[in-house]
């Protein structure tokens, strides 16, 4: 083998083994704060460049609700009330029986750009489609 093709395949292999290590670094946190009806819920929200114009939005939480059904949204309250659900329709995610979820969902940066919350909110009858009676036991500032 001679050495240019020896040192692409080095360059390669790094290239394959950073690539993971880069995209942390470019990814930003935030805080989710517990609502009123929740005291004790946490979590994080980590969004992800997947290069492409497209982030991966990871939510964790814990000290949420047993066994209960949540659902995710990108919300704006100003300059006036609008939300949307973040990934797939019925956005949503059961948190386990400790209390703690996860949520994974990917769209363009430029549409995560627009909405200046996100917002978990807690659905007692368990049905995701029924906004009745939700309460937001999290709560993340996106700008």
């Amino acid at each position: 083998m001679n050495v240019r093709k020896a040192y692409g395949i080095l360059l390669a292999g790094l290239f394959f083994l950073l690539l993971p290590l880069t995209q942390a670094l470019s990814a930003e946190t935030i805080r989710l704060q517990a609502g009123k009806d929740a005291i004790g819920a946490r979590g994080e929200v980590v969004v992800t460049d997947l290069g492409s114009g497209q982030k991966e939005v990871v939510i964790t939480a814990v000290g949420l609700r047993t066994d209960a059904v949540y659902t995710v949204w990108l919300v704006n309250e100003k300059p006036r009330m609008e939300m949307a659900g973040l990934g797939e329709a019925d956005y949503a995610f059961t948190s386990d029986g400790q209390g703690a979820g996860h949520y994974t969902a990917a769209l363009s940066a430029e549409e995560l750009g627009k909405w200046q919350l996100i917002k978990i909110a807690y659905h007692p009858d368990r049905n995701p489609r029924n906004m009745g009676n939700i309460t937001v036991d999290l709560e993340g500032s996106l700008k």
